[in-house]
């Protein structure tokens, strides 16, 4: 693995690029044409999910870079409920004081803290993706100085991509661990991808599938624990040296 100091150059670096994505991230939402920034899909809502997906590809590397499982997991979820709570506010302030008059309901609140909390998943996620890829890659680098944590990566990103392009020939998208991910963190969302079967048919609703943070958790929560299995077994098995 890593060395430590090397680890700790690579978390706050890429830490470093997440922050300094983060009023890009802001800005493009806001271009977007959002006005109502204070209903459910709003701009601060908006803004805060898109920095939650940051932090999601910010803790596969943290997971992948520290040995610890729990360590990485204290590293990620931590910061990123800092980040994430210091967004909010600041964004929350900052369009109080521009328009004074708008009223961000209770409602609103309680949406705002879910999609945050529900980031703090994504990390948790992410993590536990990134210990795996740390996992395979040590057992990996038994014939070389450094393990091949990129490469295994990339290999992970292109098994993921493989699996989306299969996932997206059978209708609704249910089988997708995107669909999963995004019904995770906007908790209500709706995919309707008309099979063939459905044409024709009005207000069809057989190619509808409701992805809620309900039904996202178990495939997340199984992902996760099958991710961390395997990274516990590749450090954990005892591999004769390569000769």
């Amino acid at each position: 693995m890593e060395a430590p100091d090397r680890s700790r150059r690579v978390v706050l670096v890429s830490l470093a690029v997440v922050t300094a994505l983060l009023p890009v991230l802001w800005r493009l939402v806001a271009s977007a044409g959002s006005q109502e920034f204070s209903d459910d899909g709003g701009e601060i809502r908006q803004t805060l999910q898109s920095a939650a997906v940051l932090l999601l590809l910010w803790s596969v590397i943290v997971g992948a870079v520290v040995r610890s499982l729990w360590r990485s997991l204290l590293i990620t979820v931590g910061v990123s409920a800092v980040m994430l709570v210091l967004l909010g506010v600041t964004l929350a302030v900052g369009y109080r004081t521009l328009s004074p008059s708008d009223e961000i309901d209770h409602a609103f609140w309680v949406g705002t803290v879910g999609v945050g909390l529900r980031g703090l998943g994504l990390a948790a996620f992410g993590t536990s993706v990134g210990f795996a890829i740390g996992g395979i890659a040590d057992r990996l680098a038994l014939p070389l100085d450094r393990p091949p944590i990129v490469g295994v990566g990339i290999v992970v990103l292109l098994l993921w991509l493989g699996s989306e392009a299969i996932g997206w020939m059978i209708p609704t998208g249910r089988f997708q661990l995107s669909t999963h991910l995004i019904g995770w963190l906007d908790g209500d969302w709706i995919i309707y991808r008309l099979p063939a079967d459905c044409r024709g048919q009005p207000n069809a609703t057989c190619g509808m599938y409701h992805a809620t943070w309900q039904r996202s958790l178990p495939v997340l929560v199984t992902v996760a624990v099958a991710a961390v299995l395997v990274g516990g077994a590749a450090r954990a098995v005892k591999v004769p040296a390569w000769r």
